[in-house]
C-alpha cells in the first residue's frame, strides 16, 4: 500500500496516478518494492493462537458446566 511522506497517510493502489504521484499533493511516491506480499509478522500470528487456546479452554469449561448441571 502506498504511503505518502507529504499527506502522512496511505493511499489505495488504484488513486495512485500512473505516473507513480499522489493525487492529493501531487509528490511523487517511491516504487513499490518487488517482491509481491509480505506475510503476517509474528506476533499477529502469536495472538491468533493465543486467541484460539483461550477461546478453547473456555469451550471446554462451557461442556464441563453444561454436564454438572445436568
Amino acid at each position: 500500500m502506498p504511503w505518502c511522506d507529504e499527506c502522512d497517510c496511505f493511499l489505495p493502489t488504484d488513486a495512485v496516478s500512473a505516473a507513480g504521484a499522489c493525487p492529493r499533493c501531487g509528490a511523487s511516491l517511491p516504487a513499490p518494492a518487488a517482491g509481491g506480499d509480505v506475510g503476517a509478522p509474528w506476533h499477529f500470528k502469536l495472538l491468533v493462537v493465543a486467541v484460539v487456546a483461550y477461546l478453547g479452554w473456555r469451550a471446554v469449561q462451557l461442556a464441563v458446566w453444561l454436564v454438572g448441571r445436568f
